[in-house]
């Protein structure tokens, strides 16, 4: 029987060197506040939630806000409706935006999905100029809120209702994620500086602003495009701080 020697097969290995994924940086539990509600018609409370980042660059967001059952915040007294609402406030608001009628109330906007801030944001009558308006811009800065509280309710799909959270209309199973948070959805919004120093007037751009944040009377929006316009951005030098005063050379006495 004739015998083979088997010759060793010379296999060279490469070691490849894999630097590991950085885990992502830990965050703190999150910390819950009481529930809390503007107890609207149909509404429910809210709850904030905090936590925060134990190193650099953590994944999702800080803050939270989720849905919570009002029943004892709100207790027996009675529901009011968000036209009610939307009236008081309008109030409050027409002291520091003149174009509003103190004693014309104010509406909740009917949810769009491609605007979700709508039906969360407080429209006010027109002093003159009928229709409705939203003083979003004019109270960016002023200590006043101009969206209803969180909790409010605000659309049906015929399966699902929807409630404000963050001042957008959204569904009430709505989870925040890291990779899908309030301030990342599909949603139009306006854009700008809002609380920089007073611009000059660009009136095409301000009857565009106008437009986009206006109901008709019958609550229909103006603007029937789901983009907002274009604030345009202010000159560098009009954010430039001066701190310091030259004081004139002065000659010495003699």
């Amino acid at each position: 029987m004739l015998r083979r020697r088997l010759r060793p097969v010379n296999r060279s290995v490469q070691l490849i060197h894999v630097t590991p994924r950085p885990s992502p940086a830990p965050w703190s539990p999150w910390q819950e506040g009481q529930c809390q509600s503007g107890c609207t018609a149909r509404s429910k409370g809210y709850r904030e939630r905090r936590r925060q980042c134990l190193a650099q660059d953590c994944e999702g967001t800080g803050y939270d806000v989720a849905l919570c059952d009002d029943t004892k915040v709100c207790g027996k007294k009675r529901r009011v409706a968000a036209g009610a609402v939307a009236a008081r406030r309008c109030a409050q608001y027409a002291a520091r935006v003149p174009a509003l009628d103190p004693r014309g109330g104010g509406v909740q906007a009917p949810h769009d999905p491609t605007r979700m801030w709508m039906g969360c944001a407080i429209f006010c009558r027109r002093l003159s100029s009928g229709g409705y308006y939203a003083p979003r811009v004019e109270l960016n800065d002023a200590g006043l809120d101009p969206y209803f509280p969180d909790g409010t309710w605000c659309h049906h799909d015929g399966d699902t209702h929807y409630y404000c959270l963050q001042h957008h209309c959204l569904p009430e199973n709505f989870k925040m994620t890291a990779e899908w948070h309030v301030w990342e959805l599909p949603s139009e919004d306006l854009a700008g500086s809002f609380n920089a120093r007073a611009r000059a007037v660009d009136q095409p751009a301000d009857d565009a602003l106008r437009r986009y944040l206006s109901l008709d009377d019958d609550g229909v929006p103006l603007a029937r495009s789901a983009f907002p316009p274009v604030i345009p951005d202010e000159p560098e030098e009009l954010w430039e701080v001066d701190d310091y005063v030259d004081i004139p050379a002065q000659r010495d006495s003699v």
